[in-house]
């Protein structure tokens, strides 16, 4: 496998959490009403902390997923790498042969 591989499997699992997730926000999204966080309302120093905390949680968030998802393609990544190389290894030996003398 490589990079593009790593890439592939990284994005393929990121798309996935942030279409779960925005799923599983919808509720919330009609529970509000369908009104979005962000207006075009006058921002005052209230709306416009709380809208930053939020915006830092939710990046903080997808960093933290981000990371979880980089390691965990790595160990995927890692584990096949090392799989292959022992099978490689272990079809280059050959068996012994004893020789006895004796006729098969």
């Amino acid at each position: 496998m490589n990079e593009e591989g790593k890439s592939w499997i990284f994005a393929t699992i990121f798309s996935f959490f942030t279409c779960f997730s925005a799923v599983f926000l919808m509720p919330f999204f009609y529970s509000n009403g369908g009104d979005l966080p962000l207006g075009s309302e006058f921002i005052g120093s209230v709306e416009f902390s709380e809208r930053l905390f939020w915006f830092l949680a939710c990046a903080t968030l997808l960093a933290a997923v981000s990371a979880f998802l980089h390691v965990i393609v790595n160990i995927a990544f890692y584990s096949v790498y090392f799989i292959q190389r022992y099978w490689y290894l272990r079809k280059l030996r050959k068996p012994e042969r004893v020789y006895t003398g004796d006729p098969l």
